[in-house]
């Protein structure tokens, strides 16, 4: 078996789209995570968002606009009437909810969510 999109033996594909008007476009969102019977740690280097334009024969990291440092879990959606509109749900220091508006090429924050210090989501 051939490991086509593998980052390291800590991390894992935690969400798998596609564009629903071109099959051969998928966004994929790494997690790199650990999971003990007396830990749980979320996010680490391995952690971040592909994309594949000929159906996942090879994939490229995008993170124009995205967290850098510390990204855990990464939820995905495209919007089914314009594929180019992407939303991610992105766990890090700077988490909140980022959108692309190009097919993945640069991404905005659009809220940070809650967090310890902050008990009220922020729109931009």
């Amino acid at each position: 078996m051939e490991n086509i999109l593998f980052v390291d033996e800590n991390t894992g594909c935690a969400y798998l789209i596609m564009d629903p008007l071109n099959p051969q476009i998928f966004y994929a969102a790494m997690w790199d995570f650990r999971r003990t019977g007396w830990n749980f740690r979320s996010g680490g280097k391995g952690s971040g968002l592909y994309k594949s334009l000929n159906g996942g024969e090879s994939w490229t990291k995008i993170e124009n606009g995205l967290p850098k440092d510390s990204v855990g879990r990464i939820a995905l959606a495209v919007s089914p009437a314009t594929p180019n509109l992407i939303y991610a749900l992105v766990e890090a220091n700077q988490h909140g909810l980022y959108r692309s508006n190009n097919g993945g090429e640069s991404w905005e924050n659009r809220i940070q969510a809650l967090s310890p210090t902050n008990d009220h989501f922020i729109l931009h």
